[in-house]
């Protein structure tokens, strides 16, 4: 009694070619999918994605953020760090420049100025809005002159001279950077986004 040897299973080249299709198809499917999210996701928060250079770019859709709006936001939160300094004291003082070091890390990048303003402030890196470690980083330059106005004498000289310094160059950098980032922002690799310029844009939570 002979024994039957089984048939190897025979794939059609149709069936082949379909298979690999499908298997080579799989992963650009699902690169187009990622693609299309990021990209939505961009449109949302109105910024570009940095590219493979390392670049990133204000689009036409997210213009520059106008100075005055910014101004006028620093301004309320600088207020709020001189009123705990006079009702407070040297706890105040304190206070106030904790406040001012972490305050764009409240409320998803905006400080109280910033959230009164509407603007908010971005993480380059994700988009996102910062926390509280880019907000001290990216405040440095803003709570060091402000310490040196607290003390006694010596302070004032040394705000009229380093202080003073580091404030003209923060706003030199806000006026004719292309973004608009001044000296904190290029430190902390952050970007302010400015929703009043904005046509129909969504209210900031």
């Amino acid at each position: 009694m002979s024994d039957k040897k089984a048939k190897p299973a025979v794939t059609s080249e149709p069936q082949k070619d379909a298979a690999e299709n499908t298997a080579s198809d799989s992963p650009k499917k699902t690169e187009q999918r990622d693609n299309g999210e990021r990209r939505n996701g961009d449109r949302r928060t109105g910024i570009t994605r940095r590219n493979d250079d390392g670049d990133t770019t204000r689009p036409s859709s997210l213009p520059k953020p106008d100075i005055l709006h910014r101004a006028i936001a620093k301004s309320i939160d600088l207020l709020l760090f001189a009123a705990a300094v006079h009702l407070l004291g040297k706890v105040g003082a304190a206070m106030g420049l904790l406040y001012l070091a972490i305050g764009d890390g409240f409320w998803q990048g905006q400080s109280v100025g910033k959230r009164l303003i509407r603007l908010r402030v971005l993480c380059k890196e994700g988009l996102r809005p910062i926390g509280f470690k880019e907000s001290i980083m990216r405040n440095l330059t803003v709570v060091f002159p402000a310490a040196l106005l607290v003390l006694p004498v010596v302070g004032w000289i040394m705000f009229l001279t380093l202080g003073l310094l580091v404030v003209l160059v923060e706003t030199y950098l806000a006026f004719h950077d292309e973004a608009g980032a001044r000296l904190g922002d290029i430190i902390a690799q952050t970007i302010v986004e400015d929703k009043n310029l904005e046509p129909h844009a969504d209210k900031v939570d």
